[in-house]
């Protein structure tokens, strides 16, 4: 798959690597540095989302006839049930999905933020179901490169998952670094939002997710010591763009990371 972003490698956070997190088995995934990022990097969804295929390589294979099918049905339910009638979601999704394969993604747009509006009436306002099609809405606007509304998408799933599950549930654990993945995704290919806001960000969640794997995990994992080290050199960071810093502490970090990285081995 071919990475679909216009990457500027700004280079803003040497030696941040994208986020390590535990799996639903229990496994420490190992991070890779964001630098050298494949499209293969991530650690959940975040894979689809932004390593999406980009319009110009979208499949035109789906039939028009099946858009229209789906159409017709959205159509029957609203005449039959009203326009809020929680069996619209779902084909709202599945034509959207059809439209961007045809490479649509705006009229995708249009119908997953439909989808959104149904469930969250039938659902609740915090309810799992909107997750993938929150998912969905980040995909497509990847693709159309609209980035503050990739990132307000983001946000939103945040609270979803911070309302919605338990501190040790493993959902939670990969939402969060799902999204502290791409806050560190947006710092490092400059995607026309607040850097400091997306370091504060990234900070708060990789220090939560080191508070949620205290006490749980080995202080010698892997992930720990990720997690750590991304601390740290958000800090850094931080304090760089406040007007303090030098690059003899970042060198220590790195160092200090470096050896913990080797005494595993």
């Amino acid at each position: 798959m071919v990475l679909n972003m216009k990457s500027k490698e700004t280079g803003i956070l040497r030696g941040l690597i994208i986020a390590a997190f535990v799996s639903v088995t229990g496994s420490p995934v190992l991070a890779q540095d964001v630098m050298h990022l494949s499209t293969d990097a991530g650690a959940s969804s975040i894979t689809q989302a932004v390593f999406a295929p980009s319009p110009q390589h979208a499949s035109s294979d789906v039939p028009h006839a099946a858009v229209q099918e789906f159409a017709l049905l959205v159509e029957q339910l609203e005449t039959e049930h009203g326009p809020f009638d929680y069996r619209l979601s779902e084909p709202l999704q599945t034509a959207g999905i059809a439209l961007e394969r045809q490479g649509d993604f705006l009229q995708a747009l249009h119908l997953y933020e439909r989808a959104l509006h149904v469930t969250r009436i039938n659902s609740g306002l915090y309810s799992e179901d909107q997750i993938p099609i929150v998912e969905m809405l980040i995909n497509a606007n990847v693709a159309l490169e609209n980035w503050a509304v990739v990132d307000n998408h983001f946000r939103y799933l945040h609270l979803l998952y911070t309302r919605l599950y338990k501190d040790d549930s493993p959902e939670l654990k990969r939402g969060l670094a799902q999204i502290s993945d791409w806050h560190v995704l947006a710092i490092n290919n400059d995607f026309g939002t607040d850097r400091v806001d997306h370091l504060r960000e990234a900070n708060k969640l990789f220090s939560r997710r080191l508070a949620m794997m205290e006490g749980s995990v080995p202080d010698d994992d892997p992930a720990m010591h990720t997690l750590r080290y991304n601390i740290a050199i958000t800090q850094y960071h931080l304090r760089v763009m406040s007007g303090g810093g030098n690059d003899a502490i970042f060198n220590r970090v790195e160092e200090q990371y470096e050896d913990q990285i080797a005494a595993l081995d």
